[in-house]
């Protein structure tokens, strides 16, 4: 399965400065709390292991030091990971066996690791650099994981265990395959999943993904209320995500629909052909958590 991350990695902040919660003028200001999906960073952050200690304003953004304890039980995960991929023997296994055991491996050590990557890129993509460079090394047709667009979709569709069904047999599939805890992360698995098999289009899923950005952005203005964009804000936000960012913020998809419909103009950025795609998919997945 292709599970390579882009490359072209675009900042959450990259935008910050055209918001209209930065420069504190404008459109209303999106905050978590109006949209249900109001968060205590600090209750969150203290109760993670190691800590972020308030200092000295430095003009630009209120600095924190953080102090990390302890081991760290990724990279623990990741050496083990390898280390049994370079004990396996997998000479007499067709490149779709490949593809399957080492997704069961990497998704049984790290549940929902899509979503993890979605919501904190900065602090999981080397989970997806991992897995991707386990198969690039293991198969013995390169094409099969440097496939694209539906290509590509057929294929995960294949190692995922969703070939042959259509689009609203994989979204119940999907549902079904990913327990909803309540959380942000569960939810971007979901959608991350839909994208991969063709369920749901390209669009849709960018949409969804802006939408996470748009969350990730508020909760850290509204945290730390950074005065300007610059390099230590850059450098700050990027220390908040390593040590959670919101990695588990707990929402519902009523949530989700509604901070989309107020960050995204859908119909004006996607058309009105993916904003219905979206309405229908959001209606289903809203009435399935009831």
């Amino acid at each position: 399965m292709n599970v390579k991350l882009s490359g072209n990695y675009r900042h959450p902040l990259g935008d910050i400065r055209n918001s209209a919660a930065y420069q504190g003028g404008g459109s209303k200001k999106t905050t978590a709390a109006n949209t249900g999906l109001a968060y205590s960073f600090r209750n969150l952050l203290a109760d993670k292991e190691g800590t972020i200690t308030p200092t000295a304003s430095t003009g630009s953004v209120r600095t924190d030091t953080l102090t990390l304890t302890g081991s760290d039980p990724m990279r623990q995960k990741l050496k083990e990971l390898q280390e049994l991929h370079e004990k396996t023997d997998y000479s007499d296994m067709t490149d779709v066996e490949i593809e399957k055991l080492l997704e069961e491996r990497y998704e049984s050590a790290f549940p929902n690791h899509r979503g993890k990557i979605l919501v904190n890129m900065i602090k999981y993509q080397d989970i997806g650099k991992q897995h991707w460079e386990n198969l690039r090394q293991t198969v013995k047709s390169p094409k099969s994981i440097n496939l694209y667009g539906e290509a590509a979709k057929e294929r995960n569709r294949i190692v995922l265990g969703y070939d042959g069904l259509s689009k609203e047999e994989m979204v119940k599939k999907i549902q079904a395959d990913v327990p909803d805890d309540g959380s942000l992360v569960s939810k971007a698995e979901v959608m991350a999943r839909l994208n991969a098999v063709g369920a749901i289009s390209d669009e849709a899923f960018t949409a969804f993904t802006c939408t996470i950005s748009a969350i990730k952005k508020q909760a850290y203005i509204d945290e730390f209320q950074p005065l300007r964009f610059d390099k230590a804000t850059i450098e700050h936000y990027d220390r908040w995500e390593r040590n959670g960012g919101i990695d588990d913020m707990e929402t519902t998809w009523s949530q989700v629909k509604e901070y989309m419909y107020d960050s995204l103009d859908l119909g004006a950025q996607y058309g009105e052909v993916v904003q219905r795609e979206i309405d229908d998919l959001l209606e289903e997945l809203i009435t399935s958590e009831k």
